[in-house]
């Protein structure tokens, strides 16, 4: 999982490279929440344009680092069955999806098939002069193009489907070597950054307070990890 994060490239310039760079907001304004270095430590703030945001304190970046390193460590689950469980979970639902996809995929045949039989029928009114040469090149050109596009959207569905698969797989993967990879001094802060978009749908900052929201995928990790400690007697 190293491999997947690390690229083994020096970080240049880390004090104007905060972990955090871009990745919290203001709940207030919705700008970004901007980092300096005042006495050996990084402070942000958006810039406190309204008097919510003038209201708030400037916050430590160790502080939401900590917050950030418990919701990554409530991730991990202590039973290999449940992370095989919800690889098992997602691994259906694509089943599924691709059951849909086979349903557009038929329903996009037969939309084309339909427009070509209306093409060939154009065609025919041409010959019997039922309609102009202008009139059946304009219609013709429409149709050829509409095919086009439809077929476009068919070569697109399963790549979409795979791809959304293939990064589920992914995240589950990361979320039991996030934290440490996270915590790894060797992992730089553009990947730090990568690890937390990957996993977490947003981190906000309102009235001081910093909320961690895990993407749709991870909440359901973190329910699981947190069920199967308190079965197996973990300590929180």
């Amino acid at each position: 999982m190293q491999k997947k994060i690390t690229r083994n490239r020096p970080e240049k310039y880390r004090k104007h490279n905060p972990i955090l760079k871009g990745i919290l907001i203001c709940e207030h304004c919705g700008k970004n929440v901007t980092w300096q270095l005042q006495k050996g430590r990084m402070y942000g703030s958006c810039q406190r344009k309204l008097p919510e945001c003038k209201a708030q304190s400037f916050i430590r970046e160790d502080a939401v680092l900590e917050l950030v390193q418990g919701k990554l460590g409530d991730l991990i689950c202590p039973s290999p069955e449940v992370i095989s469980w919800l690889t098992t979970l997602l691994r259906q639902d694509f089943e599924l999806s691709v059951d849909n996809l086979e349903e557009a995929q038929k329903a996009l045949d037969e939309r084309i098939e339909r427009i070509k039989r209306m093409d060939e029928v154009l065609y025919d009114d041409k010959l019997a002069g039922v309609i102009s040469e202008e009139r059946f090149r304009t219609k013709h050109e429409s149709f050829t193009s509409e095919i086009n596009d439809l077929l476009r959207q068919k070569g697109g569905i399963s790549q979409t489907y795979k791809q959304k698969y293939m990064a589920g797989i992914a995240a589950i993967e990361l979320s039991q070597d996030a934290k440490r990879l996270f915590t790894d001094e060797n992992t730089s802060n553009d990947d730090k950054r990568i690890i937390l978009t990957k996993l977490f749908a947003g981190i906000s900052l309102k009235n001081n307070s910093v909320s961690v929201t895990y993407t749709k995928l991870t909440q359901a990790i973190a329910r699981n990890s947190g069920l199967s400690k308190e079965i197996l007697g973990y300590a929180k």
